[in-house]
């Protein structure tokens, strides 16, 4: 027997303490919002032309200059669809239900799972999206980026939803 443990099949008169990680299984490349009901692939996502190329309706696309999820500081930002073509529902739909508190996993391409908590959920135009969500340099920060307010002709979105969440 290992000190500091009971004999089989008791707890020695001390509380049990699960002790397996909290942590869900997810593979590689994945966003996990279980309050939310997203369960997504995560796709890189470049800048071409100035803008985030994200990807179709049923993934979201990791900003390709973003920093890693178990870095210190920096910016990981994963931007997908609220409607793909204004008809099909986006990966990101749900997020703007997103509130302070909601646990989101992500994935890294070794399939190591990062657990976040949503801090901030803010809405503003697309013109005002600023640097900081994308380059910031204090904490490490994840940034949910999708589109949300307003549909205007064309099917696109007035406004950008922003949901920030820290590690924890």
């Amino acid at each position: 027997m290992a000190i500091g443990s009971a004999p089989a099949g008791s707890s020695g008169g001390f509380a049990v303490m699960n002790v397996t990680s909290e942590l869900p299984r997810l593979g590689a490349n994945r966003l996990y919002v279980p309050k939310l009901g997203i369960n997504t692939s995560i796709v890189a996502a470049p800048v071409k032309a100035g803008a985030l190329v994200v990807p179709g309706a049923t993934k979201v696309g990791r900003w390709t200059g973003s920093v890693g999820y178990g870095a210190k500081t920096g910016r990981a930002v994963i931007a997908g669809h609220t409607l793909s073509y204004g008809r099909y529902k986006g990966a990101l739909a749900p997020i703007a239900r997103a509130t302070k508190g909601t646990v989101i996993y992500v994935s890294d391409s070794a399939g190591r799972v990062y657990r976040f908590r949503v801090t901030v959920r803010a809405e503003m135009t697309k013109s005002a999206l600023p640097a900081d969500v994308f380059y910031g340099r204090d904490s490490m920060k994840l940034e949910l980026v999708t589109c949300g307010g307003v549909i205007l002709r064309g099917g696109h979105h007035k406004d950008n939803v922003v949901v920030t969440a820290v590690r924890f």
